[in-house]
């Protein structure tokens, strides 16, 4: 990080912000619990998981689904290691 970058602060996943993270209106990441990078691809996809995402693992990416509040299992509201974050300048943190 260069001195003149702002620092990121973890909040939770919701839609709004990761789409303007996907079309860089705002800066960020979205990454998973276990801190691995995502490339989010869709957010409309049919059925329960309708986020769209590649993971990365080392040197490949996996495709993941997820709720839209970031869950990949819904059942019995486990969290797992595959959920979603973001990651966002310090004064985005605010904004829902």
């Amino acid at each position: 990080m260069s001195m003149f970058e702002k620092p990121l602060t973890e909040i939770p996943f919701n839609v709004k912000m990761a789409r303007h993270i996907k079309h860089e209106v705002i800066k960020g990441e979205v990454r998973t619990l276990e801190f691995r990078k995502v490339r989010l691809l869709v957010f409309n996809a049919k059925g329960d998981f309708p986020v769209v995402g590649l993971v990365e693992f080392g040197d490949q990416e996996v495709a993941m689904q997820w709720t839209l509040n970031g869950k990949r299992d819904v059942r019995n509201n486990v969290t797992t290691g595959h959920d979603l974050l973001l990651l966002v300048p310090d004064e985005e943190g605010g904004e829902s």
